[in-house]
């Protein structure tokens, strides 16, 4: 290991370090002011939450970048590859079935239609192609789901803000730009790297979020 490795391996951790700490400060200035709009009667406490939510699994997302990409090579090679892509596999599949059973329920008792049903299986099915579409990388798997909760959260923080017609492009936007943050920041350590692709995978993700959401929201007419 040369002298240009060496540097090479403290930028990187000094990345890292980096990274954590303006996330963190990221997070922790918004709550202030999360706190302060609530306490002179801005928004209300839910949707305070929701953006506290929002803030902190993005932060998380963002502190963790630096070590993602040694996690999962860790345990590939413990593991081995295919049995490591199973083991997610399974883990979306557990997702997959508690989702079911949760529309099992829903349509028992009436609460989810059959359009919302047929729009469910639609986003499913875009997830799956989606995820069939990043290969063996268990690392764009887990971006689905990443940024999946992420467009979710985003519609849930932005609709008592923002008018019905333009919710569903300012939740796509805000969860968009959160994920082109994250590949700007791979550009900036040295074990990972930017790229569009993954911006794309996810928006896409971001869009399957807010789709669910959207779907499942309760009947009453009011979006918000």
């Amino acid at each position: 290991m040369d002298v240009s490795d060496l540097l090479q391996i403290q930028l990187g951790y000094l990345g890292f370090a980096l990274v954590w700490v303006l996330s963190q400060a990221m997070l922790l200035w918004t709550a202030l002011l999360l706190y302060r709009a609530l306490g002179r009667g801005k928004i209300s406490l839910g949707n305070a939450l929701y953006w506290l939510v929002l803030l902190g699994w993005v932060g998380l997302i963002c502190a963790t970048l630096g070590m993602v990409r040694q996690l999962t090579n860790a345990i590939t090679d413990a593991m081995g590859r295919g049995n490591f892509n199973l083991l997610v596999l399974i883990v979306l599949g557990l997702i997959g079935l508690c989702l079911l059973v949760f529309l099992g329920v829903g349509i028992a008792r009436r609460r989810i239609s059959g359009r919302s049903l047929l729009w469910l299986l639609l986003l499913f099915a875009t997830a799956a192609i989606t995820a069939y579409m990043q290969g063996w990388s268990p690392i764009g798997r887990i971006h689905l789901v990443q940024y999946g909760l992420v467009g979710a959260l985003s519609f849930l923080a932005l609709r008592s803000l923002v008018p019905w017609p333009r919710l569903l492009s300012a939740a796509l936007g805000l969860a968009t730009a959160f994920g082109a943050l994250d590949e700007v920041i791979q550009g900036f350590l040295s074990t990972r790297y930017y790229d569009i692709w993954d911006v794309l995978i996810n928006a896409v993700a971001a869009g399957i979020g807010i789709g669910v959401v959207l779907v499942l929201r309760p009947r009453s007419g009011d979006i918000s």
